[in-house]
């Protein structure tokens, strides 16, 4: 099951910068062909996932945004304890 809509991974490194102000800054490939050339074994796919049935079924699901923004306040440490 999928939350509708779609994130890059620096759509998430974003998100993770301006919520949790992490100390670490990551780092990019510039390009596919350098990510395989250092590390990579197979070409990485791509797939879109469709939640188009369960919406038509009447089931209700917060977007992929809204779940990732829940999902990173949940990282965040408890304020006091």
């Amino acid at each position: 099951m999928v939350n509708p809509g779609y994130v890059s991974t620096q759509e998430v490194v974003k998100k993770i910068r301006d919520k949790i102000k992490p100390i670490w800054e990551p780092i990019f490939w510039q390009s596919d062909d350098e990510l395989y050339s250092f590390g990579a074994v197979t070409p990485r796919s791509n797939f879109i996932l469709d939640p188009s049935k369960l919406v038509a079924a009447g089931i209700k699901i917060r977007s992929v945004s809204e779940a990732l923004d829940e999902a990173m306040s949940q990282w965040l440490p408890d304020e006091g304890k």
